[in-house]
């Protein structure tokens, strides 16, 4: 428990060095209704809000966001929000909700579009984001506006298709259709805030519409190549370097420290 305080202390103070190790210690894993009470309570004290009628507002949020970007899976946050809503109106939802992770972001899409908006919020900024995608080749930039605005996985990237993704307007609102988890409950396609950087939407647009049938990204985008293309531009801007690239989603390590 001691441990867990300076965890948590270090987190609400703002300092950006914890450990995935360490991370562990804050995991909630509610089995009861007194679970549920205690975890929040405990949750609400580390974000420094009073009652339950505020955890909506910025203090947890703060925390949602560092949670996300050192780490924290999305799945949890999801519990997180979860555990939240259920505590709020005084119910306990189904133990297989909690066992079987499979259905989260059917059950919980709302949650989890909280728990985005949240990190896409305290992210990396959108004067970056252009520095960075300013003079990326095609592949490279339409890779890191949905990596880092709609949030998508390597795996989802790199298996996106044309027909999946849709560009329309000046502040390049992007739709993601396609990729599991990614359309709300009613069956409706994402709308996602891409960038409003001027030209940046437009000039991936035609080339989007010329490659009709075909994997947007294909081989070009990979791991190696983001964390190398990134690595180069962080450095000639002075960012920080150390946690640059996770190997597994843009949304976490790189946008704090460039936040």
């Amino acid at each position: 428990m001691k441990r867990q305080r300076e965890v948590a202390q270090r987190l609400k103070d703002g300092k950006q060095t914890i450990e995935a190790s360490e991370l562990a210690l804050l995991a909630l894993r509610p089995r009861t209704r007194q679970d549920y009470m205690r975890d929040i309570a405990q949750l609400c004290t580390w974000c420094g809000v009073e009652g339950v009628d505020a955890i909506e507002e910025q203090p947890f949020f703060e925390i949602a966001i560092t949670l996300a970007d050192l780490g924290y899976s999305a799945s949890r946050l999801e519990k997180f929000r979860c555990a939240l809503a259920h505590y709020q109106c005084d119910q306990l939802p189904p133990q297989d909700q909690f066992t079987q992770t499979k259905g989260f972001r059917k059950r919980f899409s709302g949650a989890l579009s909280l728990c985005k908006a949240a990190v896409c919020r305290g992210g990396i900024t959108e004067e970056k984001l252009a520095i960075l995608v300013n003079d990326a080749p095609n592949t490279m930039k339409l890779g890191l506006l949905l990596g880092y605005k709609a949030l998508l996985r390597h795996s989802e990237l790199v298996n996106l298709r044309v027909c999946d993704v849709a560009i329309s307007g000046k502040d390049a609102v992007v739709t993601v259709i396609g990729p599991k988890g990614c359309k709300e409950k009613d069956g409706k396609a994402a709308q996602v805030f891409v960038t409003r950087c001027p030209g940046v939407g437009r000039g991936i647009k035609p080339w989007i519409a010329n490659r009709e049938g075909s994997e947007i990204l294909c081989t070009n985008w990979s791991r190696d190549a983001a964390n190398e293309y990134i690595a180069q531009v962080a450095k000639k801007q002075n960012w920080d370097t150390k946690r640059i690239w996770s190997f597994h989603s843009l949304r976490h390590g790189h946008a704090m420290d460039m936040a």
